[in-house]
């Protein structure tokens, strides 16, 4: 019988896991796509649970604090996928803004609820999409007019996508598995990709470890 400790098997397991490693580290190294997309996802999924765990801690006095959690997980995961060199250091900052500020205003809108859950939820995603990408956009470097109609755009119709997909499926399915986010991820990419085509610059060396 094969001793399953084998030193020659484990050996083996190392150099497929090191092989594989390797294969993953190259794949993220590559695309810009796959990393915008998980750490979107990432980043939504751990700043929503953090500002709910506080919430649930502090009571009122967590929600400000939960909701700078977020932004700053959902606009450090964001910058970290150097997906547009236009991302400054600033982008974790306005995106905090843009949770801050879109929260806020769709408040009046949760009124709407007792009328119509689908049409407040579809018009509380387009407006905290396009207040959240009209902030953001204060933190590219270079903030043309093209650049900023799209992103704002794409997070509009991405936030009309995920707040129903997102709010219509909580207590059903996990948050990670709710479809709404992926969908935001895969229209801001979009976006993306129509402004990697027209921006002036490119990524550099410098950019990508900043």
């Amino acid at each position: 019988m094969t001793n399953p400790m084998n030193p020659s098997r484990l050996t083996a397991i190392s150099q497929k896991l090191d092989h594989l490693l390797g294969q993953l580290q190259s794949y993220w190294s590559a695309y810009w796509l796959l990393r915008w997309i998980v750490t979107t996802l990432l980043g939504w999924t751990l700043g929503l649970l953090l500002m709910a765990l506080l919430i649930a801690w502090l009571g009122v006095m967590g929600v400000p604090l939960g909701m700078a959690v977020a932004g700053l997980c959902i606009g450090i995961g964001q910058r970290m996928a150097r997906a547009l060199p236009g991302m400054g250091r600033r982008w974790p900052w306005w995106t905090v803004a843009g949770i801050f500020v879109g929260s806020l205003v769709i408040v009046p809108l949760l009124l709407i609820v007792l009328i119509n859950r689908w049409v407040a939820w579809l018009l509380m995603g387009a407006l905290f999409g396009g207040l959240l990408g009209g902030l953001q956009v204060l933190g590219f470097r270079k903030a043309q007019d093209t650049t900023i109609v799209m992103w704002v755009l794409a997070n509009v119709f991405g936030g009309v996508l995920c707040a129903p997909l997102t709010l219509g499926t909580m207590g059903y399915l996990p948050l990670l598995c709710t479809p709404g986010l992926p969908l935001f991820a895969l229209v801001t990419a979009v976006a993306i990709h129509w402004l990697r085509k027209r921006l002036p610059d490119k990524p550099t060396l410098r950019e990508n470890t900043q």
